[in-house]
């Protein structure tokens, strides 16, 4: 097994896919690397969450920790309401030759009604969702992504029988530690492995360089990672956060590329059961590969 850091970059919203994305993108092609991008294609309506942070004390003080989206934050968080959702598609009309060579990937249609209503939705409900994105994603750049990732790692049994109809190369849709096929699903899952930067903040606003150093320790065991940034945090409030992750991995001699370059090492993946676990700060619980 080598050892082998996978870069999956979100995108979540508007701002940030036209503010945020590129600083990312510009430290990649200053490196010659190349990442995973999940891009939603659907209206941005963050409002929704930002109702559901408001009904919750909790939520509420891990928000202001986190201090998302630096100037962007209201652009961000009152998309939807008081600002047009904007259809996150024509934002990759202008920014899709700045994609090309990187890992495309589909991060549902309507990223934040996917979070809040995932559990409720029928197997026929997610093939619509999945198609639109599809549709839109294909108007863009006339082609289908190679993968799929479920918006915050949420995910059912009803939604990965849909997954399975579209043969997407792989899917990330949940967390966990390893390539494996989930129970009753020929979609192979390529699991995020590493905690997330906005999951740090939102617990203790831990230091940037405590973050790195934890990570660090991970990257030195010999396997398979997957780190995930966020074009609204990564992007927008720290932007300076990949350059250092970047020579972590240099440091440690650690192959950086897309998810889908540790297919070919993906060889014999076990069937795991997916369940739900809450993660220290996050907000909703997340699809997780259990008995690994």
């Amino acid at each position: 097994m080598i050892t082998y850091l996978a870069l999956r970059i979100d995108v979540d919203t508007h701002a940030g896919l036209t503010q945020g994305l590129p600083i990312l993108l510009e430290e990649l092609n200053r490196r010659d690397l190349r990442a995973s991008i999940f891009l939603p294609t659907g209206p941005d309506v963050s409002a929704l969450a930002l109702a559901r942070i408001l009904s919750s004390p909790k939520r509420l003080i891990q928000m202001f920790r986190l201090r998302p989206g630096g100037t962007s934050l209201p652009a961000i968080a009152l998309s939807g309401i008081v600002f047009p959702a904007r259809p996150i598609s024509q934002g990759l009309e202008r920014l899709k030759h700045r994609l090309a060579g990187h890992e495309l990937a589909l991060h549902g249609h309507d990223h934040w009604r996917w979070i809040h209503n995932i559990s409720r939705w029928s197997k026929a409900r997610v093939e619509t969702e999945i198609s639109r994105g599809l549709c839109s994603f294909n108007r863009v750049f006339g082609t289908k992504p190679m993968a799929f990732g479920a918006p915050g790692w949420r995910t059912t049994p009803a939604a990965l029988a849909a997954l399975d109809q579209f043969h997407f190369t792989y899917a990330s849709d949940c967390r966990g530690v390893s390539p494996f096929f989930p129970e009753g699903s020929r979609t192979l899952q390529l699991p995020t492995t590493l905690p997330t930067l906005e999951e740090s903040l939102r617990i203790a606003r831990t230091p940037l360089r405590t973050f790195l150093t934890r990570i660090e320790k991970t990257l030195s065991q010999e396997s398979y990672h997957c780190y995930c940034l966020h074009c609204e945090t990564e992007g927008l409030r720290f932007p300076d956060f990949l350059g250092k992750l970047l020579d972590v991995a240099a440091r440690k001699e650690v192959q950086v590329g897309p998810l889908g370059a540790m297919l070919p090492y993906a060889e014999n993946p076990p069937v795991c059961r997916m369940t739900e676990r809450q993660l220290p700060g996050r907000f909703d619980p997340v699809a997780w590969q259990a008995n690994a």
